[in-house]
């Protein structure tokens, strides 16, 4: 049997979804975060009638729909990964299980998802963050809140894993979790210790909303040959001129990788040429190739040469990566490994971040195109156990 607080929550879905387009029948209706009238319907109740709150919002919104995917630099300047803009239908479908209760925002970057979470009538939102370089941007956010909202938008800067492991006080059983674009970053280990220390923060109120990456038409054919397996090699052969510039690509290799380990990239130089077309061979980086690598890449040597001989001294180089991608199925078999219920899935376009599958006002619908990389959205709770 429902309790009376979970069905009041299930109704109030329902009832938000329905005008949204949510409803139980099979069309869903695009999401638009700076239209007014779906903006009223998401926004905190006692702001409906405020006009200056509802127009703030939607400049909120119009900031993370943004459709540009950009690279968040870390303290050292280099890259610390990618801030991709938000999931419209996904925060929608969040927002009934999150009003007048906590949420954490894990790896929120700026905080504009936790800010919009924030309008829409959580009662306190911590965004942790890794990269300090991002305070400035968070402090935007914020001004952009009004006075009355700005108090329910935190940061918890620092490791995720070392926040939740020290923030006890803070983060207490009901929150709510939204993590995107985080968890494909981690080992395996890393994935399982994750899940561990989130469940006392969720308990057996909250919920979590996931996105990781997904679909790649790289993967498709080893995606499918493989379908439980989430980490994949990637290796392929490059033709480089003297200035490093690739001028052409002579093989591209995927095999499902055994390991557990983290995102790697590796470059190989068995083979380079200088001006008068002299060919000289590394015995040593030839051997470090896997045997199936290495015999590929001296198959396609006289296609290499044929290019070396009107290229000025260059490398035919071999570059190898280890991708992580998820799909409904392994996704589903992590969660439920790791003691969580699964209770939705589907994919988005990382690009403008629309549920595949939705209707535009035109008519027109998001579509799969498989020439597309897509992510992944799951939502999922701590799976009650039974003795």
């Amino acid at each position: 049997m429902l309790s009376r607080k979970q069905l009041l929550t299930l109704v109030t879905y329902f009832i938000l979804h329905s005008s949204l387009g949510f409803s139980s029948a099979t069309k869903e209706d695009i999401v638009d975060l700076t239209d007014r009238t779906t903006v009223i319907k998401l926004i905190d109740p006692s702001f409906k009638n405020d006009n200056p709150a509802i127009r703030a919002m939607q400049q909120l919104g119009k900031l993370i729909s943004v459709t540009e995917i950009r690279t968040v630099k870390g303290s050292d300047g280099r890259g610390a990964g990618q801030a991709y803009c938000c999931h419209p239908e996904a925060l929608a479908k969040f927002i009934p299980f999150v009003r007048g209760k906590k949420v954490l925002e894990i790896a929120g970057a700026s905080g504009e998802n936790g800010a919009f979470l924030a309008f829409s009538g959580a009662k306190e939102v911590y965004v942790n963050e890794l990269q300090s370089s991002e305070k400035p941007n968070f402090e935007k956010v914020c001004s952009m809140l009004p006075k009355k909202i700005q108090p329910r938008l935190k940061p918890l800067w620092g490791d995720i894993f070392d926040v939740l492991q020290k923030k006890h006080d803070i983060l207490t059983p009901g929150t709510h979790i939204l993590c995107r674009n985080f968890l494909h970053m981690l080992d395996d280990k890393q994935i399982e210790t994750f899940f561990s220390l989130i469940k006392p923060v969720l308990g057996k109120e909250g919920t979590i909303l996931l996105s990781v990456n997904s679909f790649s038409p790289l993967l498709k054919d080893v995606q499918e040959e493989y379908p439980l397996h989430t980490r994949f090699i990637w290796t392929r052969g490059e033709i480089t001129d003297h200035t490093g510039n690739p001028v052409d690509h002579t093989f591209s290799h995927m095999i499902p990788d055994s390991t557990s380990g983290m995102y790697g990239f590796e470059k190989f130089y068995p083979y380079t040429h200088c001006k008068a077309n002299v060919t000289e061979k590394s015995e040593e980086e030839l051997n470090k190739l896997l045997p199936e690598i290495r015999t590929l890449y001296l198959e396609k040597l006289q296609q290499y040469e044929a290019i070396a001989a009107q290229t000025p001294s260059g490398k035919y180089s071999v570059i190898r990566s280890n991708l992580v991608a998820f799909n409904e199925k392994n996704f589903r078999f992590l969660l439920n490994k790791n003691g969580f219920e699964c209770l939705d899935t589907f994919l988005v376009n990382p690009v403008n971040g629309h549920k595949v599958g939705c209707t535009y006002p035109d008519g027109t619908k998001e579509k799969f195109n498989p020439e597309t990389a897509y992510q992944l959205v799951a939502f999922a709770k701590v799976a009650s156990t039974t003795k």
